[in-house]
């Protein structure tokens, strides 16, 4: 089930960061005022999904218990 879980929770995670990203570069180019206002208020919101697909992604990542040298990288990063 984790093996499912991981990357699930891992492309809903970047794809919120990125649609943060692209979102507020894109107004600040080319909207008013008002737009700029109304992303930075929504995206607050979009942390009611960002959050919980962290957490996903990481409590899965633990619980695979996966050994290796990538990983063992990866987990001294962590």
């Amino acid at each position: 089930m984790t093996k499912i879980i991981h990357p699930i929770a891992g492309v809903i995670a970047f794809l919120m960061v990125a649609s943060f990203w692209a979102s507020t570069a894109f107004v600040e180019v080319f909207g008013d005022t008002a737009h700029i206002v109304w992303v930075k208020t929504a995206i607050p919101w979009g942390f009611l999904v960002l959050v919980p697909a962290m957490a996903a992604a990481g409590g899965s990542g633990i619980s695979m218990r996966r050994r290796g040298p990538l990983v063992n990288a990866k987990r001294s990063r962590m």
